[in-house]
C-alpha cells in the first residue's frame, strides 16, 4: 500500500489542505456545543474528530520542516488520511445543522438582548447591588437624555427621573416630555428573581398619542364651557329685553287704555243721555282705568248689534243658553273674533255655530276675510280668552287651514247661571 509520503506532492498539499480546513470546522462545533450547553456525548466525538485531525497534521507536518519522520509516520498510508478528512467532513455535515437548530431554539443572553431591543417600550434591569444588567436601546437614548451619559447603576437614572434637566418637562400628571415632543410614562418596579429579592425593572412607556388626545379634549372641553357662557349670557340678555318689550307693551296699553277712558269719560259727562246710562258707562271707563274686571251684561245679541254698527255681520247658528257661563265665553270670543276679523282678516261677516253633545257646547267661530298664511299667534286677547275658557274647564283650538276658525269645548247647563 502506498504511503502518505510516496504520493506526489500536489495530493500531499491537497490532503493537508482539506485537514486544515476540517480541523478549523471541528473547532468551531465543539465550541457551538460547548456554549450551547449540549450534551456530554456529542461534545466528546467532536473532541475526538478535533484531536484526530490535530495530530494527523502534525505528523504530516513535520517532513515539511525536515524532521525526520518516525516509524509510524513513515508507514502511514495516504488512504487513511483520505478516510479522516471523509470522516471530518460526514460528521460536519450532520452536526453543523443539527447545531444550528439546536441554536435557533436555545435561548441565549445574545437573544435576550435582541428581544428587549425588539419590545416597543423601554426596559431596564438591575440586579440587588443595584447595577444595570440589561438595557434596550429605546431605554439607552431616554438615560443619555435624562443623565447625558449611559448609566451603568439604577439609581443614577431614579434620581434624574424625580429631577429631570431642563429640556425634559414633568407634566402635571407625573409624565415626562422629552425635547422631540414625545412623552413616556415611567413605572418602578420590584422584582424576586429566583427567590432572591432586590431586583427592579424600569419600563418607558409612549403614551404621547393618547397624552395628545387628552389635550385635544382638554381644548374642546374649554371652548364648550366658553360658548355656554356666552349662551348663558346672551339667555339673560334675551329675558331682560323680553321683560323691557312687555313693560314697554304694557306701559303703551296703559297710555292707551287711560286715553281712550278718559276720553270716553269726556265723551259720557258730555252727552245728553240718562243720568243713569251715564253712570253706567263711567263705571265701565273707570273699570279699565283701575285695571279690574268689567262687569259686563252683554248678551250676544248686543254683541250682534254692535258689531253690525262696526260693518261686521254675526250670523248664528243653533242653541245658545242665556245667563250661563256658555254665554259669556261665547260673548267673549266672539267680540274678539269680531275685533280679528276686522283688524286682521279685513272680513265684514263672522259665523257662530253652536252644538250640544251631552252637555258639551261646541261653539265654532269663522269669518269670511282673509285666510292665514301660517299658523295664527296668539295676542293678548287670545291669550286672555284661553286662560277664560281653560279656567272654566273647556278647552279652545285655532285652526288656520283651510280657512281661520276658533273652536271652543265648553262644559254646561242651561239652567247654570254665570257669576
Amino acid at each position: 500500500m502506498t504511503v502518505f509520503s510516496g504520493i506526489s506532492l500536489f495530493y500531499q498539499n491537497l490532503l493537508q489542505l482539506l485537514l486544515f480546513v476540517m480541523l478549523l470546522a471541528e473547532l468551531y462545533l465543539l465550541i457551538e456545543k460547548i456554549s450551547h450547553r449540549a450534551s456530554g456525548q456529542l461534545c466528546l466525538v467532536s473532541s475526538i474528530m478535533l484531536t484526530l485531525n490535530f495530530l494527523l497534521l502534525l505528523f504530516l507536518a513535520r517532513e515539511r520542516h525536515d524532521v525526520p519522520p518516525s516509524e509510524i509516520e513513515e508507514h502511514i498510508p495516504w488512504t487513511v488520511v483520505a478516510i479522516v478528512v471523509l470522516l471530518s467532513a460526514e460528521h460536519i455535515a450532520i452536526d453543523f445543522p443539527m447545531e444550528r437548530s439546536r441554536a435557533a431554539a436555545t435561548l441565549s443572553a445574545a437573544s435576550i438582548v435582541e428581544a428587549t431591543n425588539d419590545v416597543p417600550m423601554g426596559v431596564c434591569f438591575s440586579n440587588p447591588t443595584g447595577r444595570i444588567i440589561l438595557c434596550n436601546n429605546k431605554l439607552r437614548v431616554l438615560a443619555n437624555q435624562l443623565t447625558g451619559g449611559y448609566p451603568q447603576m439604577m439609581e443614577e437614572l431614579t434620581r434624574a427621573l424625580d429631577a429631570p434637566p431642563e429640556t425634559v418637562t414633568r407634566l402635571p400628571d407625573g409624565k415626562l416630555r422629552f425635547s422631540d415632543g414625545c412623552v413616556y410614562n415611567f413605572q418602578y418596579i420590584g422584582l424576586t428573581v429566583g427567590g432572591e429579592r432586590g431586583w427592579h425593572q424600569l419600563m418607558a412607556q409612549n403614551v404621547t398619542e393618547q397624552v395628545e388626545i387628552n389635550e385635544q379634549l382638554a381644548r374642546e372641553n374649554e371652548k364648550l364651557k366658553k360658548t355656554n357662557a356666552r349662551l348663558q349670557k346672551m339667555h339673560e340678555r334675551m329675558a331682560d329685553d323680553i321683560r323691557e318689550k312687555e313693560s314697554l307693551q304694557f306701559k303703551v296699553y296703559i297710555h292707551d287704555s287711560m286715553g281712550r277712558s278718559l276720553l270716553s269719560i269726556q265723551d259720557i259727562m258730555n252727552s245728553g243721555e240718562e243720568t243713569e246710562k251715564k253712570l253706567k258707562s263711567l263705571k265701565e271707563a273707570v273699570a279699565v282705568l283701575s285695571g279690574s274686571r268689567p262687569e259686563f251684561d252683554d248678551s250676544i245679541q248686543k254683541v250682534i248689534q254692535s258689531s253690525a254698527e262696526l260693518g261686521v255681520r254675526v250670523l248664528m247658528s243653533g242653541y245658545l243658553p242665556s245667563g250661563t257661563r256658555v254665554e259669556a265665553l261665547t260673548v267673549q270670543a266672539v267680540r274678539e273674533c269680531v275685533t280679528n276679523c276686522i283688524r286682521h282678516a279685513k272680513g265684514n261677516e263672522v259665523r257662530v255655530d253652536i252644538k250640544n253633545y251631552a252637555q258639551i257646547y261646541t261653539v265654532t267661530i269663522s269669518n269670511n276675510g282673509e285666510k292665514p298664511r301660517s299658523a295664527v299667534t296668539e295676542g293678548s286677547g287670545l291669550t286672555s280668552l284661553r286662560r277664560s275658557v281653560e279656567a272654566a274647564g273647556g278647552e279652545m283650538r285655532i285652526s288656520h287651514s283651510p280657512a281661520f276658525a276658533l273652536i271652543l269645548n265648553l262644559p254646561g247647563k242651561e239652567n247654570e247661571d254665570y257669576d
